[in-house]
């Protein structure tokens, strides 16, 4: 049995001609011979309907009880959805909760953390022939009570249940084509990064990178699964951003590749992170850098093991990102 995970987000089950897409990609998995196990987030954000915000936003001052159930229905509803459509297109498919997956977590009801999986359940459901519809974001305590995780735990959920079924690829569906370069809303010439080492995933995703989540990148690491990340409606396996153990050629990694991200730093101030790889690789930026502090009013410049954090006021952030990206993207050429 060759499982191949695939996690569709919110977006990329938004509308029905979206959900058709997704329908294809497990059709697309079961072709090329993998067993495919669907794991889904709630439909859209914030403004839809279904939305995990939009259905919490009938609650006035909730017990964290009533809270946790109500935001465990829009997976629910989502992957009740999409096991019909699988049904309807006469793929055999079973809806199941996070709970129901065998997916234990901490105590805490509300932003709990996955401890294990116990897949037995799924497993017997693979068997029987059917594609197990996973909904995210959620699973059970020991005492037995529905838990919810953080934002992203969906993206955990696929991960998690990835390690317990000895998955070969967990491949991530949303509306962009991969980790980029950069904020394609400040830099439109940004670039997908074709690859990554787990390291550098959660990296990013603990400076900003939104497309990422940090607990998920630590369970695929932790189980040595590949995670690759792609549009809804890429069919081309080769396409979007790849995530695992770098190749090497004679003990060294000849790609170079980087990508800038930010977030807030403190009230006025933005933390523009650059990582890159390889971390070993020295990147000329000395003179770049000195530039930005004195002419953009940066505080500080801090060098670490294959990133670079710049502090700098909010207002000058977009335009000291499109000056980094530029020296990057023209020193990544030359080498």
């Amino acid at each position: 049995m060759t499982v191949q995970i695939l996690k569709f987000g919110g977006t990329s089950l938004l509308d029905h001609q979206r959900r058709i897409s997704a329908v294809s990609q497990v059709k697309k998995s079961l072709r090329a011979g993998f067993t495919p196990v669907v794991v889904v987030s709630a439909i859209g954000r914030r403004e839809n309907p279904y939305s995990t915000d939009q259905l919490l936003s009938l609650l006035k001052n909730p017990s964290a009880r009533n809270y946790t159930l109500l935001a465990t229905c829009g997976e629910i509803i989502s992957a009740t959805l999409f096991s019909n459509m699988l049904e309807r297109e006469q793929i055999d498919s079973i809806c199941l909760t996070g709970g129901e997956a065998g997916i234990f977590t901490t105590r805490s009801v509300v932003n709990s953390s996955v401890l294990y999986v116990d897949s037995t359940e799924t497993q017997q459901h693979i068997q029987n022939g059917y594609v197990p519809v996973i909904a995210g974001f959620q699973g059970r305590n020991v005492l037995g009570d529905i838990t919810t995780l953080s934002r992203g735990g969906s993206d955990t959920t696929a991960a998690a249940i990835g390690l317990s079924l000895h998955a070969d690829e967990i491949v991530l569906f949303t509306d962009v084509p991969g980790i980029l370069t950069a904020d394609p809303h400040i830099v439109r010439e940004a670039k997908v990064v074709p690859r990554l080492s787990y390291e550098a995933a959660r990296l990013l995703a603990s400076k900003g990178a939104g497309v990422l989540h940090e607990e998920s990148i630590s369970w695929a690491f932790k189980a040595g699964i590949p995670m690759r990340i792609t549009r809804f409606d890429c069919f081309d396996s080769s396409l979007g951003t790849w995530i695992g153990e770098t190749v090497q050629q004679n003990g060294k990694d000849p790609f170079f590749r980087f990508s800038v991200t930010s977030q807030e730093y403190e009230e006025g101030y933005a933390r523009i992170t650059i990582v890159f790889e390889p971390r070993n690789r020295p990147v000329d930026m000395e003179e770049l850098l000195k530039e930005i502090l004195c002419r953009h009013r940066g505080i500080s410049c801090t060098h670490y093991d294959g990133y670079v954090e710049i502090i700098v006021p909010t207002l000058q952030c977009d335009g000291v990102i499109f000056l980094l990206h530029n020296k990057l993207t023209v020193w990544q050429q030359a080498h």
